[in-house]
């Protein structure tokens, strides 16, 4: 809390301990200096204040950054693009693989609506690119073709997929996915990290 000017000298400070007490050098390009209502990206999350909607409260939302999104999207129409191989099960299973590390790693954003809306995305981008693939076929042949239902938490749900033998494999429910919210660091809980026994170190280190 304070003004841009005192920020600018607290990384100045911060600069002259690292070179001086450890030998690094602080990125001029990576540390720059943003007002938390036009937001910052760290590590793919978009991190900016916004009133929230339901409380009428300002508060500091994280989101995957645009950049990762787009990201993300490119590479689901790459996979759909692959459509005319003989075999679909790899196309079904690497896109499987992508959403679900790409939700397990943003999960702890406030994304649900994204994920819903990428789950949308996705589903017509599949859609079509099935349509593309059987072109003299009707949407109703495709549909019927590769429409599953399959259990969910809410009853069933209907997505597309593929029967393997005795298999069925569908696509990952990136809508499905449960948003874990982030531990507020004000609160009272303990932090798993500073628990336990403590490390000493036999000797200091020393400046090389």
């Amino acid at each position: 809390n304070g003004t841009k000017a005192e920020a600018e000298r607290i990384r100045a400070e911060i600069a002259r301990f690292l070179q001086e007490e450890l030998a690094l050098t602080l990125s001029e390009t990576k540390t720059h200096i943003t007002h938390i209502d036009q937001g910052f990206t760290f590590l793919g999350y978009t991190f900016r204040r916004s009133r929230n909607r339901q409380t009428g409260k300002m508060n500091v939302f994280a989101q995957p950054s645009q950049e990762n999104i787009r990201r993300y999207r490119r590479k689901v129409k790459q996979i759909a693009s692959l459509m005319s191989v003989p075999d679909l099960t790899e196309i079904f299973l690497q896109y499987n693989r992508v959403t679900r590390g790409w939700a397990a790693y943003f999960r702890y954003a406030n994304c649900k609506a994204l994920f819903t809306r990428l789950a949308y995305y996705n589903w017509w981008t599949f859609y079509r690119a099935l349509r593309k693939r059987h072109g003299k076929r009707s949407k109703r042949w495709v549909l019927n073709h590769y429409t599953h239902r399959v259990p969910s938490p809410l009853g069933t749900r209907t997505t597309l997929g593929i029967q393997v033998g005795d298999e069925l494999i569908t696509m990952y429910n990136l809508a499905g996915v449960r948003v874990k919210r982030l531990r507020n660091p004000n609160s009272r809980a303990p932090n798993p990290y500073l628990e336990g026994a403590t490390t000493e170190l036999d000797e200091p280190l020393e400046r090389v």
